[in-house]
C-alpha cells in the first residue's frame, strides 16, 4: 500500500498539476471546451493540446468522463510532407495509428476515431453548455473599443488650435492689402508656426483670433459615456470590475465567493479525471485512491490553513494542513521521517509545558514529583 501510495504521488507530481491544469483552464475558459491527449514519456506525464476543429465529444464513459473523438483528416490537412505526417501520427495513441493506416489504405470510411480516457483521451466541458464563459461580453467589449476610439479622437481634437487671420477692409469695402501681400502674410505666419503640430493657420479678411476645434467641457461628458460602455461590458460578464479595480465596497467579498464557486465546478471535473488516472494505474485489491484539489485561493488560503490546522489538532488529516501550506504529501512524510527518526528533532525540540502541550496524566505526575521534592527538602 505504501509503495502504491508513493507511486501515485510521483504520478501526480509528474503531471505537474498546477501548471498543466492552469493551461487547460485558460483554454477551457476561452473556447468553452478542451481537447487533449495524455502521454507518458518516461517519468514525465504530458497533456498534448488538440485543435478544436478536428475534435468532438458526444458520449461519457462509466467513470463520468467525456469520450474524445478525433478526426484523422487532421494529418492530411496539417502536414503536407508525408514523412512529417507519419512522424506526427506516431505521437498519437495506438487507436489513432491503426485508424490512420486503414484510412491510408482506403479500408476505413469514417474518419472519426474514439479515444476514451483509458486510452489517453482528455476532454473537459460542461455537457449542458459548451459555450465560453465570457462570450456574452464580446459584443459589449466591441462597443467599448469603438467608444474608446471615438473619445481618443475627441481628445486629439481638443489639442488642435486654429489661428484665424482676418485681413482688414476699408470703409468702401476694398482690401487694405493686395492679394500677393496677403499671401506673404499667411506664409510668414505659417512658417512661424510650422513646428507646432497642433496649430493650423487660416487667413481671411477681418480680425485675428485663436480658436479650439472642440470645447474642453466635452471631457466630462466623454467620461460619462465611457463609464456607461464599461459598465455594460462588466454586466455582460456577470462579474464585478471591483476584482480588477479595487474600491471600497462591501460587495467585493461576495463577488469573490461567487467566482470561487464557479471555479469549483471546473475543479470537480479535474478531480474525477485524476482520480480515474491514479486508480487505473496504481489500484490494488482492497485499495482505492481518492484525489481532491483543495479549494484554496489567494483570497481564502489563510482561512483554509487555519481550518485544516485546527482539524489536525483534533485528530483529522495532517496531510490537508500540510498541502494547504504548500508542502507535497510525499515531501511531508519524508520531512517528518528525516526530522524525527534521523535528526531526532522531536526529542531535542520539546515545547514548553502548558495546558496545550501536556495531558492530565502528565500534570498529575508533575504534581507528585513536586510534592516528593518538597518533602525531601523539608527533611
Amino acid at each position: 500500500m505504501i509503495k502504491a501510495f508513493y507511486n501515485a504521488c510521483s504520478f501526480v507530481e509528474a503531471l505537474d498539476v498546477k501548471n498543466t491544469l492552469s493551461r487547460i483552464t485558460r483554454e477551457w475558459l476561452k473556447t468553452g471546451i478542451y481537447f487533449g491527449i495524455l502521454q507518458e514519456l518516461g517519468d514525465k506525464v504530458v497533456v498534448q493540446d488538440l485543435p478544436i476543429t478536428y475534435c468532438r465529444t458526444r458520449f461519457k464513459d462509466f467513470n463520468n468522463l467525456n469520450v474524445l473523438e478525433f478526426n484523422i483528416t487532421y494529418f492530411t490537412n496539417t502536414y503536407m510532407d508525408e514523412k512529417l505526417r507519419d512522424a506526427a501520427v506516431l505521437n498519437f495513441p495506438e487507436a489513432v495509428q491503426i485508424a490512420w493506416r486503414k484510412w491510408k489504405n482506403k479500408t476505413l470510411q469514417n474518419p472519426w476515431v474514439m479515444i476514451p480516457a483509458s486510452a489517453g483521451g482528455v476532454v473537459f466541458c460542461f455537457a449542458e453548455d459548451q459555450t465560453p464563459l465570457f462570450i456574452a461580453s464580446i459584443p459589449e467589449l466591441a462597443k467599448l473599443k469603438d467608444a474608446v476610439g471615438r473619445e481618443e479622437k475627441r481628445d486629439e481634437n481638443e489639442l488642435y488650435k486654429l489661428l484665424i487671420q482676418k485681413m482688414p477692409i476699408d470703409s468702401d469695402g476694398h482690401l487694405v492689402f493686395e492679394l500677393d501681400e496677403v499671401e506673404q502674410i499667411h506664409a510668414g505666419v505659417a512658417n512661424m508656426l510650422k513646428d507646432l503640430d497642433t496649430v493650423d493657420v487660416l487667413t481671411t479678411f477681418g480680425d485675428t483670433s485663436l480658436e479650439n476645434l472642440q470645447e474642453n467641457s466635452a471631457a466630462s461628458s466623454a467620461n460619462n459615456r465611457l463609464e456607461k460602455y464599461n459598465n455594460n461590458a462588466w454586466e455582460a460578464l456577470g462579474t464585478s470590475q471591483l476584482l480588477f479595480n479595487a474600491e471600497n465596497s462591501s460587495s467585493l467579498a461576495y463577488v469573490i465567493k461567487r467566482l470561487e464557486s464557479i471555479m469549483r465546478l471546473y475543479l470537480s471535473q479535474y478531480d474525477t479525471w485524476i482520480r480515474f488516472l491514479i486508480n487505473q494505474r496504481f489500484t490494488r485489491t482492497g485499495l482505492i485512491f481518492d484525489f481532491e484539489i483543495l479549494p484554496t485561493t489567494v483570497f481564502n488560503i489563510k482561512e483554509y490553513q487555519a481550518q485544516y490546522l485546527s482539524g489536525a489538532q483534533f485528530g483529522y488529516s495532517k496531510m490537508r494542513a500540510g498541502v494547504a501550506m504548500g508542502v507535497k504529501q510525499r515531501n511531508l512524510i519524508s520531512m517528518i521521517d528525516f526530522e524525527n527518526n534521523l535528526l531526532n528533532l522531536d526529542e531535542m525540540m520539546i515545547p514548553l509545558l502548558s495546558s496545550y502541550t501536556q495531558s492530565g496524566d502528565e500534570n498529575s505526575d508533575k504534581k507528585n514529583n513536586s510534592q516528593k521534592k518538597n518533602s525531601s527538602t523539608s527533611l
